[in-house]
């Protein structure tokens, strides 16, 4: 499945369900179910226009402690990370969503947010994580790849590792090992 990065506090707003726009300078064509991830940017929790935005975006379906409390504690939750995921059903130049600023809008459906983040590296525009069942961790983790070089700087082989505890999911071995 696919993913997007999406800054805070505007991640946690669309897969708790309040924000049904995510705004993008570029048009996609893409429909379906996505990751939410969260980038590790945080300027924008520390901007009290964004506070207020929220609150005026959200009207009377605000959950004013809730929201408040989020954004005031929200330097505290995980950056990083897989959050929940949610549909794209289309792609506008327009819309009445109070949550519309942008170029180009996708608009978002059936969203779910998880109960702990999943820690992933995240990249510009949709890209695909690769995730793995830990047995050690006993939840789902992001495959990091190490590379591990011989005495004469040669590729000796590849660790495919949980991101979390490190425990090593395959080993590659070899100098012609497959890229991942």
């Amino acid at each position: 499945m696919k993913a997007l990065s999406i800054r805070q506090p505007w991640a946690w707003l669309i897969c708790a369900g309040y924000k049904n726009i995510e705004n993008r300078n570029w048009r996609t064509n893409f429909r379906g179910r996505i990751y939410v991830h969260v980038s590790k940017t945080t300027a924008e929790l520390r901007d009290p226009r964004v506070k207020q935005f929220v609150v005026n975006a959200l009207g009377d379906q605000a959950r004013t402690n809730e929201i408040e409390t989020y954004i005031s504690d929200a330097l505290k939750f995980s950056y990083g990370a897989i959050i929940g995921e949610v549909n794209i059903v289309d792609c506008v130049t327009t819309s009445d969503s109070p949550w519309f600023v942008g170029r180009y809008g996708f608009v978002l459906k059936k969203p779910i947010l998880y109960k702990e983040p999943i820690a992933c590296r995240g990249k510009v525009g949709f890209f695909i994580p690769e995730l793995h069942h830990c047995s050690q961790c006993d939840r789902l983790v992001e495959v990091i790849v190490v590379e591990i070089k011989d005495s004469f700087g040669r590729l000796a082989k590849k660790d495919r590792r949980c991101g979390e505890c490190g425990y090593v999911f395959k080993t590659i071995k070899g100098k012609r090992a497959k890229k991942d």
